[in-house]
C-alpha cells in the first residue's frame, strides 16, 4: 500500500466511525470521541467533516 490512508479496510473504517459516532451520541461530552471521528474522517479525505469534529470537541474542552 502507498499511503497510510489507504492502510485500513474500508469497512473496518465505517465500523470505527460508527463506534465512535455511537460513544459521542451516548455521551455528548466524550471528547475523544470527536477526535477519534476527526481522525477517522481526516484518513477518508472528509476534511470538513474531521474539522467540524475537532471544533465540537474544542467546544466541549476549550483548554485541550
Amino acid at each position: 500500500m502507498d499511503d497510510a490512508t489507504s492502510a485500513v479496510d474500508p469497512e473496518v473504517e465505517a465500523r470505527i466511525l460508527a463506534a465512535l459516532r455511537e460513544s459521542t451520541r451516548i455521551d455528548p461530552l466524550y471528547v475523544w470521541g470527536y477526535i477519534g471521528e476527526a481522525q477517522v474522517l481526516a484518513s477518508l479525505g472528509r476534511y470538513q467533516e474531521a474539522l467540524a469534529r475537532l471544533d465540537r470537541a474544542l467546544e466541549i474542552e476549550p483548554d485541550s
